[in-house]
């Protein structure tokens, strides 16, 4: 048999097995779809597609151009009584305070374990948010840490 056959059928009728080529098992498989199994179709080149579940090729939902990156972090200090905090950039960062994303997390720094506790931002604007939170304990230290990105 020779090297890159595969024995197989591809008459259409009862037969004896045939050396197919590769070319030959391409035309007998079919293309998959979300219902059939199969080889995944040509993509039509390029390199920014996704192959999707109902066997297309599509661009990435929500794809941006990153035309330059603005960051800005820090860490603030939360009384043991709050459930909220502002935060202000020292510059105000986008256009119109939904272009960027943030996250941040409320750290015990007290404990010997130190402990995270989920926060939700909430009022953006360009020059900052608000971190909402549980009470914190009232005998711990707690560190409100925040990142904010842009895709300006």
């Amino acid at each position: 048999m020779p090297t890159l056959t595969l024995k197989g059928n591809n008459t259409g009728s009862t037969a004896n097995p045939l050396d197919l080529t590769v070319a030959q098992v391409n035309a007998i498989l079919p293309v998959f779809t979300s219902a059939l199994n199969g080889l995944a179709p040509l993509s039509g080149g390029g390199t920014t597609n996704f192959l999707r579940a109902d066997g297309t090729w599509a661009a990435p939902p929500g794809a941006v151009t990153l035309t330059s990156l603005g960051i800005r972090a820090g860490r603030t200090s939360i009384s043991n009584a709050s459930t909220s905090q502002a935060v202000t950039f020292s510059t105000a960062l986008g256009s119109t305070g939904t272009d960027y994303a943030v996250t941040a997390t409320l750290i015990n720094t007290t404990d010997t374990n130190v402990q995270f506790q989920p926060v939700t931002i909430t009022a953006t604007s360009t020059t900052g948010f608000t971190a909402k939170f549980n009470a914190p304990s009232g005998t711990a230290n707690y560190v409100l840490s925040w990142q904010a990105i842009l895709n300006n």
